[in-house]
């Protein structure tokens, strides 16, 4: 039944996802850049899986427990002042950021948009109980482009619902809230 809870959650979007699409991440092994189709739920675990897929068709990649685990959201201008990555030239500009994990793992990501980016993190940072907001002040409304205003105003209004307390955030549907596949260093270490 745990496995069941990691697997993949989304084809189309259900009550229990926050944001989910495509993201690029930096491998942990092979330093390599690899996109992956990432879905963040509201019990604050963020699963990323090869393609996007349909709901219990496969198993994610990895599974990063926002809540629990991320302790600070880097953005672009802090990675770029302090070097702390070198994107790869099909990166946009303003679009990367990083999860810092209390076990020392750094996720390296980007979106195809710096937008999409203010996204995820704004949602991550919803989430994230344990999270420093001290590079996270440029995050608030988006400006200079028009595209999916109306997925905007989803994304603002689930957000806007969601609750987070020190236990972490408030989970719908008890089988993803069990501590199943994915969390703590285990997770951390599956790319």
């Amino acid at each position: 039944a745990a496995a069941a809870a990691a697997v993949c959650a989304v084809g189309m979007a259900d009550e229990r996802t926050v944001i989910q699409g495509y993201v690029t991440k930096l491998g942990a092994v092979v330093k390599n850049w690899k996109t992956r189709w990432m879905v963040l739920r509201k019990d604050g675990k963020l699963h990323y899986f090869k393609k996007q897929c349909t709901f219990g068709s496969e198993e994610p990649q990895g599974t990063i427990n926002i809540t629990a685990d991320c302790v600070r959201i880097l953005d672009w201008r802090v990675l770029k002042r302090d070097g702390l990555c070198k994107w790869p030239s099909n990166a946009p500009e303003r679009s990367g950021f990083a999860l810092a994990l209390r076990n020392g793992r750094v996720f390296f990501l980007f979106c195809e948009s710096a937008r999409k980016s203010r996204r995820w993190m704004r949602a991550l940072r919803k989430l994230g109980a344990n999270i420093h907001d001290e590079d996270l002040e440029g995050l608030g409304p988006l400006a200079g482009d028009d595209s999916d205003e109306s997925q905007e105003e989803a994304l603002e209004a689930d957000l806007a619902g969601l609750h987070v307390n020190g236990a972490g955030a408030a989970a719908t549907g008890g089988a993803a809230a069990g501590g199943g596949a994915g969390t703590g260093a285990a997770a951390a270490a599956a790319v």
